[in-house]
């Protein structure tokens, strides 16, 4: 009996620790995939001499995601689709597509970021920048 209030006791103490370890997670790994399908886009673009566009489902990053040819030979060609990231992180975008051109730069002009949010804290944990020559960057906080 004593072994059993020992251990639960432990457990109510860790438990807390643990969810925010595993929320954390959630976040850095959703990142990494964007950060990862960011710059598959911005490398076929390059390789195949065509647009390439990476794009929200559903008008939501939160839903996933696709990259597609959007030019060229290939056009319309699906080369990765991520599945939705989970309810408890949403993305704020300053657009629901991006399309990197022949040269791997942001076609539209301008520097474009996503903010990955943790719905249960209410706070900004990463930002998604990717700059006018195509390349994303990813840093802790929220976007400036």
């Amino acid at each position: 009996m004593a072994v059993l209030l020992i251990a639960s006791a432990l457990l109510m103490v860790a438990l807390p620790g643990l969810s925010n370890f595993a929320r954390e997670q959630r976040l850095r790994a959703a990142a990494f995939d964007l950060i990862g399908d960011l710059l598959l886009a911005r490398s076929e673009s390059i390789k195949r001499a065509a647009d390439v566009t990476i794009a929200s489902q559903g008008g939501d990053w939160r839903n996933g995601w696709r990259v597609t040819v959007a030019g060229g030979f290939d056009n319309g060609l699906a080369l990765q689709q991520r599945a939705g990231i989970g309810p408890q992180i949403d993305v704020a975008a300053t657009a629901q597509s991006l399309t990197f051109d022949r040269n791997g730069r942001l076609r539209g002009g301008g520097d474009a970021q996503l903010a990955l949010n943790d719905v249960v804290r209410r706070e900004t944990r990463r930002c998604i920048r990717i700059e006018l020559s195509g390349n994303p960057i990813s840093q802790p906080g929220a976007c400036q």
